[in-house]
């Protein structure tokens, strides 16, 4: 309408307004090519217009890595709400501008715009709606110092405000500041059934550093067992299951996750098919579990390569790795996320493979490492724990099986240090036809030995003595063959 009459101003913030939910919800390359009609038209003579218009160029500088050049548009439009005369619109763009400004770093210049909005939702009872984003706003500036304590205190705060009729709805105009706040919010446990509503009411995306109760549009588990939860709940199917679009799904995901050569798939799926008809399979089944997961953005395909969406995609076995790279092998939270074998019931699949045993491998490495810790602290009962879980994952690890004796011991249980000892014996014997290790027998011996000079006395199967210990050289005639 107002093209067909020529209200160029009322077409100009009505494209404006177009930007707002493009580049939000479909990204800025569909974003931009409607702020190229906005530039294509005549400046505005209303303030307040440009206003929007700058705060828009801003926030695609900023989406380009252009952070001066943001700032800079950024404060050019918080002076064009000043020029507008309207005190809502000064406070509406001045806490938007803050907003950039402070994920910049740029706390000074933020400060007094924020100063100036809380002064104007103060005089107006009118405002108040826009409290919840003012002390979120404040938050942000305590987040981005490094101040946690009092982050969390304004954080929370802020959430009870947006309790408080549609006051919620408000901060979404923190366009930069409002993701990290709320992965904060989960990570500290902050009103997070809130924090989770708001999320998904404003079709958030994840990202690599958002904590693992983040309202993600699927979550995989692959390890210990296989699950696909959708939107939060588990994935059901009435009929025939889908046992091809799943295994993509999981071929997918074993092969990283991330740009997998649509041959590589192919190859693992459709080994039998000819060249045409197993990508026309590949491409079919890929909508199907596009389907299968809820939405077109979970699955990627473009450029001969099929991805998982890390936006919308949750996978146990990257929150494993990932968690390990970023916090070291002693985080008790990696090693929560291990929950077992990778895709127990595809073991016989050449494609899982791989992956299934770089992830035991950095298990063990991971609990072993956890495990020496907690022992060499004297938390002997933690301690306990780990080992046995390396174990469980691999049983003829020896170095956990001598941290078990260790702890036994050291617990005063040495008749179960000793029955360690026996089942280790036992196990590598049937698995792989070798003793202990000379570690662990020397380990052993100097258990009965301190039990010898405690004046206690071995059991009947603590037979292991010099005479019986295996002579050097045997071992390595005979034929060991590792598996693993």
């Amino acid at each position: 309408i107002a093209e067909a009459n020529g209200l160029d101003t009322v077409t100009r913030e009505i494209l404006l307004h177009r930007v707002t939910v493009e580049f939000r919800f479909l990204g800025w390359s569909a974003a931009t090519e409607t702020l190229s009609q906005v530039e294509a038209l005549s400046k505005s003579s209303r303030p307040a217009n440009e206003s929007l218009y700058s705060l828009h160029r801003a926030r695609r500088a900023r989406y380009r890595g252009e952070n001066v050049e943001a700032a800079d548009l950024a404060m050019s439009g918080y002076e064009a709400a000043i020029r507008s005369g309207s005190l809502v619109w000064e406070m509406i763009i001045g806490l938007c501008v803050a907003d950039l400004l402070l994920d910049g770093g740029r706390i000074k210049e933020a400060l007094p715009l924020i100063s100036r909005s809380r002064a104007l939702i103060e005089r107006s009872v009118a405002y108040e709606c826009w409290r919840a984003a003012l002390v979120m706003t404040e938050a942000r500036v305590e987040h981005v110092a490094g101040r946690r304590t009092s982050a969390k205190r304004l954080l929370h705060e802020a959430l009870v405000l947006g309790k408080q009729g549609n006051r919620r709805y408000y901060l979404r105009f923190l366009e930069c500041g409002l993701r990290p706040l709320l992965q904060f919010a989960l990570a500290e446990e902050i009103e997070t059934d809130l924090v989770r509503d708001i999320i998904r009411v404003f079709q958030l995306r994840g990202s690599k550093g958002a904590p693992d109760n983040w309202p993600w549009r699927a979550r995989i588990l692959t390890l210990g067992r296989f699950e696909v939860q959708v939107n939060g709940e588990p994935m059901e199917f009435a009929r025939k299951l889908p046992r091809k679009t799943l295994l993509l799904l999981k071929a997918i995901v074993a092969h990283g996750g991330h740009e997998v050569p649509e041959q590589t798939l192919c190859d693992a799926l459709w080994g039998d098919e000819e060249g045409d008809a197993a990508r026309n399979a590949l491409s079919v089944t890929v909508l199907r579990l596009r389907k299968l997961l809820g939405s077109r953005e979970t699955v990627l395909q473009q450029g001969g390569k099929v991805s998982l969406n890390p936006e919308s995609c949750w996978v146990d076995a990257w929150a494993f790795e990932a968690r390990l790279a970023d916090t070291g092998s002693t985080s008790q939270k990696a090693l929560n996320l291990y929950g077992g074998t990778f895709l127990p019931e595809d073991q016989d699949e050449s494609w899982s493979v791989a992956s299934r045993e770089r992830l035991r491998g950095k298990f063990i490495h991971a609990v072993s490492v956890h495990g020496a810790a907690q022992e060499s602290q004297g938390d002997l009962p933690g301690a306990l724990q780990s080992y046995l879980r390396g174990i469980e994952a691999d049983p003829i690890v020896e170095s956990f099986h001598q941290g078990l004796m260790r702890c036994y011991e050291k617990l005063g249980k040495r008749s179960e240090a000793f029955s360690v000892y026996r089942r280790l014996k036992h196990t590598l014997s049937v698995l792989l036809g070798v003793p202990p290790s000379d570690v662990t027998q020397k380990l052993f011996q100097d258990m009965l030995q301190r039990q010898s000079e405690a004046g206690g006395s071995p059991g009947p199967d603590d037979e292991l003595t010099s005479a019986s210990k295996p002579k050097r050289g045997v071992v390595a005639r005979l034929p060991v063959r590792r598996s693993r």
